[in-house]
C-alpha cells in the first residue's frame, strides 16, 4: 500500500506523544487523490500559520527590534534585588549579550521558512493544479514575510525555496534578497484575495502582501542602495483605495483582549487564548503592581523593561497613546495606593516610577513602565500564569501604519505634501494629540515612534531615517554603522561554512 507523505505529516504532528500508534488504514488516502476540494487545501495550507509563537516571546522579533532603540531599555537590577538580567543595559550595543535573541530570531524565521517550503513542496504535487495554485501563491507570499524580517535584520541570508536540508544554505547579497521577496509577491499577488473575512483573518492576503511591498520598499535606499519612494507611496495606496480597512475609532481598540474586530488589523497574529506567551509588560510592571491589576495577592516577574524619560517626553498631555505608560504613584482599582514593602525604596513603600533612572544604581521604582496591550483586571479563580498568557491577537500591519509609510514616501518625494500632512494628521487626531501645521522627517520619525511603540519597528525607522548611530538618553553614538545588521549567528557560520558574516563581527 502506499501511503500518502501527508499522511505521515498528519500522524507525526497530531501524536508525537502517543506511546502505541495504530495505523487506520481506512483513512489513508493516496497523496495523488488529496487536495480535490478547496477546503483540503485551505486546511492543509492553515497549517503553517502555528508559528507565530516566535513574534512575541521574550527572546521574539518584537524584543529585538526594540531594545536597541529610544524606545525601550532592559536594566540590570540584578545586583541590587538579586533578581533580573545579568546583562547590562542595551544601548550599549553590546550584541555579545544578545546572542540568545539574535540566534532565536534567525531560527525563528528559518523555521517558518522551512515549514512554507514543505508545504509548497506538497502542494506542488498535487494532481489538482488549479485547486491548489492560490493556496501555493499564500505560501510563497507568507514566506517572503520572514525574509522580509531576515533583510532588515541581517541583511545577506540564504534564500532556502527548498524543503530539503541537506542541502547547506550559502549567503546570498542583500540586493538578491530584496529581488527575490519582490519576485515572488509580484509573481503571486494576483491569485490572493480581496475579500477580507473572518475565514482568512491572520492569513495572507492582497493587502497583506501590498503591506510587505510597501515595507520593502519604504527601506529599499538601506536594502540595496536605490530608494523606491514612488513604488512605496503606490503599494500603501493599493490598500487605502480599495477602503477595506480604516482606523479603528479609539486607538487601544487594537490592543484588547479580543482586538480580532479592530477594522484596523491589516495582518496579525492570531493568538487563541492563552497560548502566546507572556506580554511584554509582564516584564516592565512590578510584581505588585501586576498583582493589584490582575487581583491577586502577587505575583513574581522581572521587571528590567523601562522606557527611557526622552522617549516618553514625546508624548503630549492630550494624547491618548500617553496611557499606554505608567509614571508616579500608582493606585489600585479602588483608588488604594499599590504597596510593596518586600523591595525597600528610600521613596517608601508606595510604588512611585520615577522618570530619571541611575543605570549604574538602579532603584526599584526607578523607570517608567508601559502596558499598552489591555491586562486582564481579574484572575481570581483563574490559573494564574494561564491567565497572563498572551490573548491579544498582535498587529503586524495596521492601517496606521500604511497612513504614515504613504505620508513619509510623499514628503521624501517633495510633492503632494497636502496629502502627507492630511494622512499624519488623521493618525494624530485620532488619539486626541495636537495636529501638524507641517510635516519634517523629524516629525514623522517621532509620530511614528508614538503610533507604532513595541510594534517591532523602530529600530527600522531609526535606520532609515539615518538616526541608529546618534546618541541618545544614555546611549553615546556608534563609531561606525556595522551595528545596523546584527550578527550572524556563529553557531549557524559553524553548521553551514558557505555563510558569510557580516562586516565588523
Amino acid at each position: 500500500m502506499k501511503i500518502s507523505t501527508f499522511f505521515f505529516l498528519t500522524v507525526i504532528a497530531c501524536c508525537t506523544s502517543c506511546s502505541k500508534l495504530e495505523e487506520d488504514t481506512s483513512q489513508v488516502r493516496d497523496f495523488d487523490t488529496y487536495f480535490q476540494t478547496e477546503g483540503e487545501a485551505n486546511f492543509f495550507t492553515a497549517q503553517v500559520y502555528g508559528g507565530w509563537f516566535p513574534h512575541w516571546h521574550y527572546a521574539g522579533y518584537w524584543l529585538l527590534s526594540e531594545i536597541v532603540t529610544d524606545e525601550l531599555a532592559r536594566v540590570n537590577r540584578h545586583a541590587i534585588f538579586g533578581w533580573g538580567w545579568e546583562e547590562p543595559q542595551q544601548h550599549d550595543f553590546q550584541h555579545y549579550y544578545l546572542q540568545y535573541e539574535i540566534s532565536s530570531n534567525w531560527n525563528d524565521q528559518y523555521f517558518n521558512i522551512n515549514r512554507c517550503n514543505r508545504h509548497i513542496k506538497l502542494l506542488e504535487e498535487s494532481s489538482y493544479p488549479e485547486i491548489v495554485a492560490p493556496f501555493i501563491a499564500e505560501l510563497k507570499v507568507y514566506r517572503t514575510f520572514f525574509y522580509l524580517r531576515l533583510i532588515d535584520e541581517f541583511g545577506n541570508v540564504p534564500i532556502v525555496e527548498t524543503a530539503d536540508p541537506a542541502i547547506p544554505p550559502c549567503t546570498s547579497t542583500r540586493q538578491e534578497v530584496f529581488d527575490f521577496i519582490e519576485k515572488s509577491v509580484l509573481e503571486n499577488i494576483g491569485l490572493l484575495s480581496k475579500q477580507p473575512s473572518s475565514a482568512n483573518y491572520g492569513r495572507i492576503n492582497y493587502y497583506v502582501a501590498q503591506a510587505i511591498l510597501a515595507k520593502l520598499y519604504l527601506n529599499a535606499a538601506v536594502y540595496t542602495g536605490q530608494p523606491a519612494w514612488e513604488k512605496a507611496a503606490a503599494a500603501c495606496d493599493a490598500i487605502i483605495a480599495d477602503g477595506k480597512y480604516s482606523l479603528a475609532t479609539n486607538y487601544f481598540d487594537n490592543f484588547k483582549i479580543h482586538n480580532e474586530h479592530s477594522p484596523e488589523l491589516i495582518f496579525a497574529a492570531v493568538c487563541v487564548e492563552n497560548n502566546c506567551g507572556y506580554p511584554p509588560y509582564t516584564f516592565s510592571l512590578s510584581p505588585a503592581h501586576l498583582g493589584a491589576i490582575l487581583n491577586v495577592p502577587y505575583i513574581s516577574f522581572t521587571e528590567e523593561l523601562i522606557v527611557p524619560p526622552d522617549f516618553y517626553g514625546t508624548f503630549e498631555a492630550g494624547d491618548e497613546r500617553i496611557k499606554s505608560f505608567y509614571i508616579g504613584p500608582q493606585f489600585d482599582a479602588q483608588g488604594n495606593p499599590i504597596l510593596d514593602p518586600s523591595h525597600p525604596d528610600p521613596d517608601g513603600p508606595q510604588l512611585n516610577y520615577t522618570p530619571d533612572f541611575d543605570i549604574d544604581n538602579p532603584l526599584h521604582q526607578d523607570g517608567i513602565r508601559f502596558a499598552k496591550y489591555e491586562i486582564p483586571t481579574d484572575c481570581n479563580g483563574n490559573n494564574l500564569y494561564s491567565c497572563l498568557n498572551l490573548s491579544h491577537d498582535v498587529p503586524v500591519f495596521r492601517y496606521a501604519d500604511i497612513l504614515l509609510m504613504k505620508a513619509e514616501a510623499l514628503f521624501r518625494l517633495g510633492n503632494n505634501l497636502n496629502e502627507a500632512l492630511s494622512l499624519v494628521n488623521a493618525v494624530r487626531e485620532r488619539s486626541g494629540a495636537t495636529v501638524f501645521t507641517a510635516l519634517s522627517l523629524e516629525n514623522i520619525l517621532a509620530e511614528r515612534g508614538r503610533e507604532l511603540f513595541l510594534e517591532g519597528w523602530r529600530r527600522s525607522d531609526l535606520i532609515r531615517f539615518g538616526k541608529f548611530n546618534d546618541a541618545w538618553w544614555n546611549k553615546g553614538p556608534d563609531a561606525d554603522d556595522h551595528v545596523n545588521l546584527f550578527p550572524i549567528p556563529q553557531n549557524n557560520i559553524y553548521d553551514s561554512p558557505c555563510l558569510l558574516q557580516n562586516p565588523g563581527y
